[in-house]
């Protein structure tokens, strides 16, 4: 093999090698995040300055804030007392009261917790005010306020108030569909045509209406009392094991109203499933 030719193959194998290493490193990085290791990779930009540290404190604690949200949610549905004492109660056993930076040496105060969350057309507003003192070496930032808005998982665009037959509308999770079989007119309580719907749904919300279950989409609109000039198909699929408390023969489902903190029930369901979902059904003419 002539001089050239191993030179060649020398740095094919340093480039395969090169490569390999890379692959190896970037695996070993998706690793790390997906077990929840960002707190070292924070630890090194809290050795920066203040502002470093404000920010990661910032998205630590934001992160913190949407995950107890979004458990909450999946707990009590629509209820805003209880999503807001659960997030209450898990803020802090979610932050660990920040013992990753004591464990550094910072010096961590902390006060009083309070939480308001309130709903409105972009979504589940959160803020929290969690006051937080951190200092280290003559260093020190206090931040107290916190925000996150949980946003609506379906939105029902229309064409100036109608939707074309055969359009069909899913959530971002893929379980709840609006399925129109005729062109639609969408309207509001005072007879106008209405450009667009956010809905979030509340697939793991189950609310005791006397002897009956109620599952169903939250509507977040500034919008009320929608009316659709034909029958609409609702579908909402959900999983087998949520269910397994419930009888799915008594499960119905209902729309939320906001104003009046009123479920209304749709008597009409349609149940159906498959082998990890029951899928339940209805047509409806107005939210």
């Amino acid at each position: 093999m002539s001089k050239k030719l191993k030179k060649i193959h020398k740095k094919e194998k340093e480039i395969t090698n090169l490569t390999f290493t890379g692959i190896i490193l970037t695996i070993i990085l998706i690793i790390l995040l997906s077990y929840g290791l960002t707190n070292k990779i924070w630890k090194k930009d809290f050795q920066l300055g203040t502002a470093s540290l404000r920010s990661s404190v910032q998205l630590y604690v934001t992160e913190c804030l949407k995950k107890t949200l979004i458990s909450g949610r999946e707990v009590y549905g629509a209820d805003i007392y209880n999503v807001k004492e659960y997030v209450y109660s898990n803020i802090e056993e979610c932050t660990d009261n920040f013992n990753y930076l004591r464990e550094e040496g910072f010096n961590i105060k902390q006060g009083i917790v309070s939480l308001i969350i309130s709903y409105d057309n972009l979504g589940i507003h959160s803020k929290l005010k969690y006051p937080i003192t951190v200092s280290k070496n003559g260093k020190e930032i206090n931040i107290e306020n916190f925000e996150f808005i949980l946003q609506p998982t379906l939105e029902i665009i229309t064409n100036d108030g109608f939707v074309n037959k055969g359009q069909i509308f899913i959530s971002d999770n893929d379980l709840t569909s609006f399925e129109f079989n005729q062109e639609t007119l969408i309207k509001d309580e005072n007879d106008e045509k209405v450009k667009s719907l956010k809905i979030t749904i509340l697939h793991d919300n189950f609310i005791n209406l006397g002897d009956k279950v109620v599952l169903g989409p939250l509507l977040y609109n500034d919008v009320n009392k929608i009316t659709f000039s034909n029958p609409v198909k609702l579908t909402i699929k959900v999983p087998v094991k949520v269910l397994n408390r419930y009888d799915p023969t008594d499960v119905v489902i209902g729309m939320y109203n906001k104003d009046t903190a009123l479920w209304n029930v749709y008597d009409n369901t349609i149940l159906d499933e498959d082998l990890n979902y029951y899928i339940f059904s209805t047509t409806i003419n107005k939210i």
